[in-house]
């Protein structure tokens, strides 16, 4: 690929049967909720990547097990996704990536969520807001920490306080003295969306967005 990410935002659509008998199979162990949850986000996965590396949506080299981190086939790159109520973001990369998507009118308890979540570095930022000035950046907050988290195949909530994100730097450091990691994070339509990866995602040309 002469390209370092490819970022596709997709709207849920009723389109289930691209999905593997695997696939398949682990859904069936799920709600019915979440079983459809489940079917549509593989089968648009497959149906995008193989636009992307012009091969059959079925023969995508994808090992993706509810409530796991999805997997490409070595050589293949590297997979993130993210997801909320109506809409699907899927990120390819040359190195490891993740994402994070949420409604930017996701109503929730920005005081309590700041408190349990986040540094006293990132608290200290915070004090003075309220209200909806408050839970629009514990929004902001929240997705930069899950894509970060995604980049280690951590458990999201114990791994939400061992991130501290620089709002001036732009990136994201680990306590355990791990590599920092690069963010964007941005508004587009009625999404909020956060990256993190340890490559240059201002380099001229290394996103790409569908």
């Amino acid at each position: 690929m002469d390209r370092d990410i490819a970022l596709w935002l997709i709207k849920f659509d009723k389109n289930t049967n691209l999905v593997s008998d695997q696939e398949i199979k682990w859904s069936e162990n799920l709600g019915k909720k979440r079983q459809s949850e489940y079917l549509k986000t593989r089968s648009l996965v497959r149906k995008t990547l193989s636009f992307f590396f012009n091969i059959k949506p079925l023969d995508i080299p994808l090992f993706a097990p509810p409530g796991k981190p999805p997997l490409l086939k070595s050589g293949f790159g590297y997979l993130s996704l993210s997801h909320c109520k109506d809409a699907l973001l899927i990120s390819w990369a040359k190195q490891p990536l993740g994402i994070d998507i949420e409604r930017i009118d996701r109503k929730f308890p920005a005081k309590k969520l700041l408190d349990k979540f986040s540094t006293e570095n990132e608290k200290s930022l915070f004090k003075e807001l309220e209200g909806e000035k408050l839970r629009l950046a514990v929004l902001e907050l929240w997705t930069i920490k899950e894509a970060a988290i995604k980049t280690k195949f951590e458990d999201i909530y114990t791994g939400m306080n061992s991130w501290e994100y620089s709002f001036d730097k732009k990136e994201i450091s680990h306590k355990l003295g791990m590599n920092k990691l690069n963010i964007v994070s941005f508004e587009f339509l009625s999404w909020k969306i956060a990256l993190a990866t340890k490559q240059n995602l201002y380099k001229n040309d290394s996103l790409l967005c569908f």
